[in-house]
């Protein structure tokens, strides 16, 4: 029901909170449920909840290759400023 993500403490450094579209409107679709993601490695970490419910929002990995999943499209961002803001921080996540 809420439309927040909040970043929690993590060793990869993500931080933030970010707000999806979950209304009806004439801009973009709407994410009506959004997914919850789980950790299934010692060295994957949940990166953002929804405060809500305090259900994991995203996931990151790093071993012998990186991954950083959303339960929630990224496009579905309220507004341009946190999809890049988000996206930076994954492209830094990779390039580290």
């Amino acid at each position: 029901r809420n439309n927040v993500v909040r970043s929690v403490a993590n060793p990869f450094g993500f931080s933030g909170k970010f707000t999806f579209n979950n209304k009806l409107n004439d801009k973009m679709y709407i994410v009506e449920t959004p997914d919850g993601l789980l950790p299934a490695s010692k060295d994957a970490y949940t990166i953002f909840r929804y405060p809500g419910n305090n259900i994991s929002a995203a996931v990151a990995y790093k071993g012998d290759y990186k991954v950083v999943s959303f339960g929630f499209p990224i496009e579905s961002l309220e507004c341009c400023c946190q999809i890049e803001g988000l996206i930076k921080e994954v492209v830094n996540f990779f390039e580290k």
